[in-house]
């Protein structure tokens, strides 16, 4: 789609101003005038229009993107932390034998 920037507009004016000034009596070329500019200035704002749809399109998408990626990242976190208690809890079973292996040792001795 083609999008008419502001200087594009704004020569597109200047030029029909120039071109109707050698014609300001006649009513008709004022009304073609000002029906040409606003065509011009409306299809600017509808190609404005667009463009920001489009925008808020790709900006929802992200966002649906970035929640399903958050609701992983929390599902791994909790995965993290139970893997972390299990982690601790090993290593104190293992102190707990290592200590019991002290003990029977000293008794052996």
């Amino acid at each position: 789609m083609y999008v008419l920037s502001l200087s594009v507009i704004l020569y597109h004016i200047d030029m029909h101003i120039n071109s109707y000034r050698e014609r300001e009596d006649d009513a008709l070329y004022t009304y073609i005038y000002i029906s040409n500019v606003t065509l011009l200035l409306a299809t600017a704002m509808e190609a404005k229009e667009q463009t920001l749809i489009e925008s808020l399109v790709e900006l929802n998408l992200r966002h649906d993107g970035l929640q399903a990626e958050a609701v992983g990242m929390r599902g791994a976190l909790a995965e993290l932390r139970k893997l972390r208690g299990e982690h601790a809890m090993v290593l104190e079973m293992l102190g707990e034998k290592e200590e019991r292996v002290v003990e029977l040792e000293a008794m052996c001795q």
